[in-house]
């Protein structure tokens, strides 16, 4: 435990082969950046401990990280931007966490990539599995994916207040996939998707229920997409529209209702 009026923050730099396991971070005042590894980082592991922080994160160009079984209390109100938790880097697996935070203001609770957009192409195949999600926010989002290649699937979102569950909007091209989650939406928007160019992502076999506008929303671009996204086996109920998608702007996304393709169908 940090605190006595000496904590500024506990960073984790450059580390290799590094294991951090079953540990308390805290402090007796208030809530702290904690830096997790960073600058060039690979093969961590961080695993069964409990973060009670202002915000944390890994970056900068780091590789093959395992996060699991990790409780995340996150006090993101503190933060004048950003994100009160980041995981960007190359080939991460972010499993059976606990995520929880509230704020007034509309940093992202968690995202995938925080960076600059030169990094980005440097991030990829993160996997964000199997993870329980407790937001409660206003005009925020739960998770904000940046990567190109994120996998999204079999997590659980609350989210209270006002917001979107999950934002996928990058500088690049993204082909991401959100699968098989299951969410609850007091007031806000469940899945959207802004992205540019000529994507390739799939939206499939979630349950999203709520009463807000709009369940899943498929941003219009300027001009049409040249990108085949797939919306399929979704189960979407209370929203005012339950899946929008302008075909004449994604004229080659296939939309299907059908969940009889979808785990327990």
């Amino acid at each position: 435990m940090l605190g006595g009026g000496n904590d500024y923050g506990l960073n984790m730099n450059d580390t290799r082969d590094f294991t951090f396991r079953g540990n308390v971070v805290t402090s007796n005042g208030p809530p702290f950046v904690l830096e997790l590894s960073q600058r060039n980082s690979q093969n961590v592991v961080l695993d069964s401990n409990t973060f009670n922080v202002t915000s944390t994160g890994t970056g900068e160009y780091g590789a093959h990280w395992t996060i699991t079984g990790n409780t995340f209390l996150l006090h993101p109100h503190l933060l004048s931007g950003g994100a009160a938790l980041a995981i960007g880097g190359n080939d991460v697996l972010f499993s059976n966490n606990h995520v929880t935070g509230s704020s007034t203001v509309t940093t992202p609770l968690m995202m995938d990539v925080l960076a600059l957009d030169s990094m980005v192409p440097y991030m990829g195949q993160i996997r964000i599995v199997n993870n329980t999600f407790d937001c409660d926010l206003t005009r925020a989002n739960c998770l904000q994916i940046v990567s190109t290649d994120a996998i999204v699937s079999n997590n659980q979102f609350h989210l209270t207040g006002s917001g979107q569950v999950i934002l996928v909007e990058g500088p690049l091209p993204q082909s991401v996939q959100v699968t098989n989650n299951v969410m609850s939406v007091q007031n806000g928007l469940g899945i959207v998707f802004n992205t540019i160019g000529a994507d390739n992502s799939v939206i499939s076999c979630n349950t999203v229920t709520g009463s807000g506008p709009t369940g899943i929303y498929v941003a219009s671009p300027a001009r049409p997409a040249s990108g085949k996204d797939i919306v399929a086996g979704d189960t979407v109920s209370g929203f005012g529209t339950p899946i929008f998608v302008d075909t004449t702007m994604h004229p080659l996304t296939a939309i299907d209702y059908s969940t009889a393709s979808c785990p327990g169908h």
